[in-house]
């Protein structure tokens, strides 16, 4: 199982948030939005982060939201 893990590493930590040991990691980021278009807003915003997954997009998303 360790090897099948090692081999598909990238893939548990990366979208399943897995990590070797068998737990899960928590990666939580949030942008609180207001107003009757947030939702519409945050389609948007997770749209435009997930064109760049980077810690440095999510800092430039919040401290522009």
């Amino acid at each position: 199982m360790s090897d099948y893990y090692d081999a598909h590493a990238e893939v548990y930590s990366g979208v399943h948030l897995v990590r070797k040991d068998d737990t899960r990691a928590v990666d939580l980021r949030c942008i609180f939005l207001v107003g009757e278009d947030s939702s519409q807003r945050a389609s948007q915003l997770q749209a435009a982060f997930l064109e760049d997954p980077t810690e440095e997009c999510f800092a430039a998303l919040a401290a522009q939201y």
